[in-house]
């Protein structure tokens, strides 16, 4: 399965630390989601799962599956990792989880961007 980790980037440890990381993932609303989306796809509805957009969206916000982790670990490494997880596997869901997790990571970078915070997105 592909991941997306975001961490915090190269010299940003001087203006932001991983709290502000996660007050950035955690700033994005559905709203946002899903006009970042719109913008790149065109795939609203999951045919085999009869779920929608909106569906889709509430689980990338949740960090209640695997869609959005925060991990820290014991010996300081911090991130959020980015699965295209839940809600059905048909080709159509798929597509839909992924092209919210790339418009999630785009939305993430414009964010911190505006902070003067630089992020990396490592795809793994």
């Amino acid at each position: 399965m592909t991941g997306y980790h975001v961490s915090l980037g190269y010299n940003s440890s001087v203006v932001a630390n991983w709290d502000d990381v996660k007050a950035i993932a955690n700033s994005i609303t559905k709203d946002e989601l899903r006009a970042e989306y719109l913008e790149y796809e065109t795939i609203t509805w999951c045919d085999s799962a009869e779920l929608t957009i909106d569906d889709f969206i509430g689980q990338q916000l949740l960090q209640e599956d695997a869609s959005m982790k925060f991990i820290e670990d014991e010996e300081g490494a911090e991130q959020i990792m980015l699965l295209a997880s839940g809600g059905g596997g048909s080709c159509n869901c798929r597509a839909i989880k992924e092209g919210l997790r790339r418009a999630f990571c785009r939305l993430m970078l414009k964010k911190a961007h505006k902070k003067h915070i630089e992020i990396n997105i490592h795809v793994a």
